[in-house]
């Protein structure tokens, strides 16, 4: 027999390694059964200053400074990797497959982005998934959309993060 003391206040003996096996079903049960509470959270930012910091034979890296309001003060940074892939013979249009991946760093923490898009797409109004993040956006997954927006003759983009975190 093994014996297992002090589990929640109660002593647990097993004869046999069935016992322990359904007792770790059980566990393993309760834990499953135990879920995160996740929270709908929609932001609104803007990029301004977009630039290209780097760029090599099929890698471009873009860098933004991001406010609240289109001129504002900066309260993060967001950077965005581009790698062509190629894949033009496996897509319809005549340029191939990009890989996108952005790291958003904002004041309460990071909302990091990534997908393989088709280079052909040329809409003014881009969405992107959000797979992860830090801080506030921990376990974040969702959307945002990037659009293109001018004021005053200056250029922008307005970000809106439409995600789920735990809460």
């Amino acid at each position: 027999m093994l014996p297992l003391k002090n589990l929640n206040h109660t002593k647990v003996v097993f004869s046999s390694c069935a016992g322990i096996y359904l007792f770790l079903q059980l566990i393993g049960s309760a834990a499953a059964a135990k879920q995160v509470r996740s929270c709908a959270l929609e932001e609104v930012y803007y990029l301004q200053n977009y630039e290209r910091t780097a760029k090599s034979s099929d890698t471009t890296i873009l860098a933004s400074d991001i406010s609240r309001e289109p001129g504002g003060p900066i309260i993060g940074i967001n950077i965005a990797r581009l790698t062509e892939l190629g894949l033009e013979n496996k897509t319809p249009g005549k340029k191939g497959m990009t890989e996108v991946s952005i790291t958003n760093f904002l004041p309460d923490g990071h909302l990091v982005s990534y997908q393989i898009v088709d280079s052909d797409q040329t809409a003014a109004v881009v969405e992107r998934t959000i797979i992860g993040g830090t801080g506030r956006y921990k376990g974040a997954h969702g959307v945002f959309t990037r659009q293109p927006l001018k004021v005053e003759g200056k250029d922008y983009f307005k970000i809106t993060f439409k995600i789920h975190v735990h809460c």
